[in-house]
């Protein structure tokens, strides 16, 4: 029995970038490792399975979809595995215009999953919304990320927290959307006792409070950085799974997520503080309290969080998908 060749159609970059980038770097870093696996990189080239992490043309997929259609007939048996990762109507905001214009791009974005032998999705949320709006295919499944190993090996101990002390909360995003709620961020910064850290970029104009701006990090600076915190601060709506959170809970930082549409909950409700935000001084106090009995329980979860046990899941789809 031959190796498993696989096809990475998304050239992801070694700079900090968006989820997307950083869960594909981690993947194919990890993959790499793997006996009985060969990566390959050119579409037109020879292997089994075609990994796709994303559906639309960019610079880090060059491919647009006659080139896709091409590459699969060319060779027997090829199949086609798809990461799916948002819908249009998830993600954007605006008036009639654009509601129509993002509603005719999200059809091609479901049109383009029924090409593929197998999707993943990244949380059941996700899987939702995509059955929700049109997805009708019965070869998937919900595969959360994985953070990058750096989060994993930090010691991601119970830290300290005595009465007086400040609650450290860190949050981190880079993208300045709205449905980031950045603006949460900046409140909880002025609530007594808090000292809220913010890694990545923030929206202009938008006020920070008493937010420390740590800017744009690597993954072992961000690691680092976790160590210094109490609880991740994940106030986002609408993501369908946050590698940021992902991280943060690998690093052993119980979430603050919000209980709104989203994901937010799934990841995090087991390991964390549903964030209430008529109540931020409450919800504070709640964080203070439990703190140390879900760090603890945490601690001994940490490696569903890792990149390890998701690449290790993704590597049994593209078998089973490779075989079929």
């Amino acid at each position: 029995m031959h190796d498993l060749r696989l096809c990475f159609s998304y050239m992801h970059s070694d700079t900090p970038s968006d989820g997307s980038n950083s869960f594909a770097r981690a993947l194919r870093g990890h993959l790499s490792r793997t006996q009985g696996l060969t990566i390959v990189d050119d579409v037109r080239g020879d292997y089994d399975v075609l990994f796709m992490n994303q559906l639309s043309r960019g610079p880090e997929s060059p491919h647009n979809l006659s080139e896709i259609r091409g590459a699969l007939r060319a060779g027997k048996n090829r199949k086609l595995v798809v990461r799916a990762i948002n819908l249009n109507r998830n993600c954007e905001d605006g008036g009639p215009i654009n509601s129509f214009l993002r509603n005719v791009r999200d059809l091609s974005i479901l049109k383009l999953l029924k090409m593929a032998d197998f999707v993943i999705f990244q949380s059941a949320f996700q899987e939702t919304l995509f059955k929700r709006f049109g997805y009708t295919g019965k070869s998937h499944s919900v595969i959360h990320n994985g953070a990058a190993s750096a989060f994993l090996n930090i010691p991601g101990k119970v830290k300290s927290l005595e009465t007086g002390d400040d609650l450290i909360l860190v949050s981190s995003a880079m993208a300045p959307m709205a449905t980031k709620r950045q603006d949460i961020i900046a409140a909880v910064s002025l609530v007594p006792g808090v000292k809220v850290i913010h890694a990545g970029v923030w929206p202009q104009g938008l006020a920070r409070g008493k937010v420390e701006m740590a800017g744009i990090l690597s993954h072992e600076e961000v690691a680092r950085l976790y160590t210094r915190g109490h609880y991740f601060l994940h106030p986002a709506l609408r993501d369908v799974c946050p590698n940021s959170l992902v991280e943060g809970l690998c690093a052993g930082l119980p979430a603050i997520y919000n209980p709104g549409p989203g994901s937010g909950s799934e990841l995090g409700g087991k390991f964390g503080i549903a964030l209430d935000e008529s109540n931020l001084p409450g919800t504070i106090s709640r964080a203070r309290e439990h703190y140390e009995g879900l760090a603890t329980s945490l601690a001994a979860h940490r490696h569903y969080f890792s990149i390890e046990r998701a690449a290790r899941t993704y590597l049994n789809v593209f078998r089973a998908v490779g075989r079929g």
